[in-house]
């Protein structure tokens, strides 16, 4: 950590507090500042979306869980789109979304999620698989970090999962009307580029003991 910098950024909470089992004293100078997205481009488009498909959101996956959770969620007749990341462009991955009833993500860990934020713009409310944690090797030592693979995750957005049933029974619930969600009113609310703005101007314009505060 250098005593040259007033501050740093982090996306979320669990990426903050993490940075400090292993360089203590970093969330005296550490913030959380979130991204947000478009909400014009990233539209919500119900009149097209197909009724029973579900997109699986591919970045960083057990492959026996993922391959048996796609033959399962397939076998139950739904309708199974799979993107990979790092392999589509915006304008695809904003056209899988408007033709998805919901999103399956599937990554161990993620500082924000930037790719569901998407989603949940579009009103896809996210399934997302969440081990908890993560191993990292800092300066030669073995930590273990709890951690968060969609640490904006609420109740109106979505759900985590852990194990095959627990993604089936989500699904079920969720095409049967059981299960309903608000992911882009939640997310008009809370994540557009506009509301992440104002917030790091907050952080950038406060006096450093107010904005250190409100964060720790």
């Amino acid at each position: 950590m250098s005593h040259e910098l007033d501050g740093y950024l982090c996306f979320s909470e669990w990426h903050r507090d993490s940075f400090d089992l292993a360089c203590p004293g970093f969330t005296e100078k550490a913030f959380v500042a979130p991204f947000g997205v478009d909400e014009t481009y990233w539209t919500a488009t119900p009149d097209i979306r197909r009724p029973k498909r579900v997109l699986f959101y591919k970045k960083r996956a057990p492959h026996f869980l993922y391959n048996r959770c796609l033959q399962l969620v397939k076998e139950r007749g739904y309708e199974v789109e799979e993107i990979v990341y790092g392999n589509y462009s915006l304008s695809d991955y904003r056209e899988s979304l408007r033709q998805a009833s919901i999103l399956v993500n599937w990554v161990d860990h993620e500082t924000q999620g930037i790719s569901m934020v998407e989603a949940w713009a579009t009103d896809v409310p996210t399934l997302v698989w969440n081990p908890e944690f993560v191993f990292h090797v800092v300066h030669g030592k073995n930590y273990v970090f709890e951690c968060s693979s969609s640490p904006y995750l609420t109740d109106v957005t979505g759900r985590f999962f852990r194990a095959a049933d627990d993604l089936l029974g989500l699904l079920d619930d969720f095409f049967a009307g059981k299960l309903r969600f608000s992911s882009r009113d939640w997310l008009l609310r809370n994540l557009t580029d506009r509301i992440c703005a104002e917030h790091l101007h907050s952080i950038l314009t406060a006096p450093a003991s107010a904005t250190i505060s409100r964060q720790s």
